[in-house]
């Protein structure tokens, strides 16, 4: 009797072991795969610079259906839908993969026919160090309050009008929030480029200039109690 139950408990405990390699070799092959489909895009270039993406250029008249057509090709995407505001038409989609690593939300935004912003949320991990590398100090920065109550944050943007770009940065902790070269960026913004920051869209609150690394002077979260 002990040593059928003994056998027994090899082969749950087998059984088991092997259920545990099952999940960790799916959830590593997932991993590969979304990281395969990740739009790395900002860094590379490919298929074109920013602003530009998948052949998209803000500031170019452009039909909804011809940008759904391109959105329908890239590999990477879902749920795309086109929505008629009343100043303009936004298309959105989500990144494929999932789960998403970031919030997997996009739009291209659309006003009297021509292509006025794109906002990519970034599926792959990004960080301040490599938009300085690549785009060098940012012409200005603001932040302020983001997250949500249960899951606080402070996000920061880095402005660069000449390009027509503009980084969001999660820097954390809330409380204590401190700028570091591997401090996430979780979304990006394309826009027409300007000849100043201040010809450029909605630079109106609080810019100020790249501050360097450390911990951030004020914090939005206290300074609004």
């Amino acid at each position: 009797m002990k040593a059928t139950i003994k056998r027994f408990g090899c082969w749950f405990l087998l059984v088991v072991a092997g259920v545990i390699l099952i999940a960790l070799a799916l959830t590593w092959l997932n991993w590969l795969r979304a990281d395969r489909l990740a739009d790395r895009s900002i860094l590379t270039d490919s298929p074109c610079a920013a602003p530009c993406w998948q052949g998209i250029v803000p500031g170019t008249p452009m039909e909804v259906d011809e940008i759904v057509q391109i959105l329908e090709e890239v590999p990477n995407t879902s749920y795309i839908r086109a929505d008629h505001l009343s100043e303009g038409i936004a298309i959105s989609w989500f990144w494929k993969q999932r789960p998403w690593r970031k919030t997997g939300y996009n739009s291209i935004f659309l006003r009297d026919g021509v292509v006025y912003s794109m906002r990519l949320s970034v599926d792959f991990e990004l960080t301040v160090e490599d938009i300085l590398a690549k785009y060098g100090f940012p012409e200005a920065i603001n932040y302020g309050q983001g997250g949500v109550p249960e899951h606080p944050s402070v996000w920061m943007n880095l402005f660069y009008p000449n390009q027509g770009l503009q980084f969001v940065a999660r820097v954390l902790p809330w409380n204590r929030p401190v700028l570091e070269p591997t401090t996430e960026i979780f979304e990006a913004v394309y826009i027409m480029p300007a000849e100043s920051l201040e010809s450029w869209r909605a630079f109106d609150k609080d810019l100020q200039p790249w501050p360097g690394y450390g911990e951030l002077e004020h914090n939005p979260w206290l300074d609004s109690q």
